[in-house]
Parts: structure tokens; C-alpha cells; sequence
């Protein structure tokens, strides 16, 4: 039973990886994106306001309890 059972695995061991390598032969290795990742960054120019701040937003607040 031990024996029957290795040789199952063994041969689905096989069968499975016939299945990948066939798989890999018919679809091709999967491209590489490393190089095409320019595309999808974000080129637009960024540029932030500077508010400058006012006597009246400098110290105008009242404390209340």
C-alpha cells in the first residue's frame, strides 16, 4: 500500500509538472513590466499654493474655557 501510494504521487508529481512546462511552452513566458512602469507614473507637474498668513490668522483667537 505504502508503494502504491508513492508511485501515485510520484506519478501525479509528473503529470503535473508535464502540465506546466506544456503550459509555459503554448502561452510563453510572462513579460517583464519592470521597464514599461513609466507608463503608469504619474508625469503631471505638482505645484502647492503657499497661503501666507495674516495679522487676523496670527494670534487672533480667543481661549475660552
Amino acid at each position: 500500500m505504502k508503494n502504491l501510494k508513492r508511485l501515485i504521487r510520484l506519478v501525479g508529481l509528473f503529470i503535473y509538472m508535464t502540465l506546466a512546462v506544456a503550459g509555459i511552452a503554448l502561452a510563453g513566458v510572462p513579460p517583464n513590466f519592470i521597464e514599461k512602469r513609466r507608463l503608469f507614473i504619474d508625469t503631471e507637474n505638482k505645484i502647492e499654493l503657499v497661503e501666507q498668513k495674516t495679522e487676523e490668522d496670527v494670534g487672533g483667537e480667543e481661549l475660552k474655557f
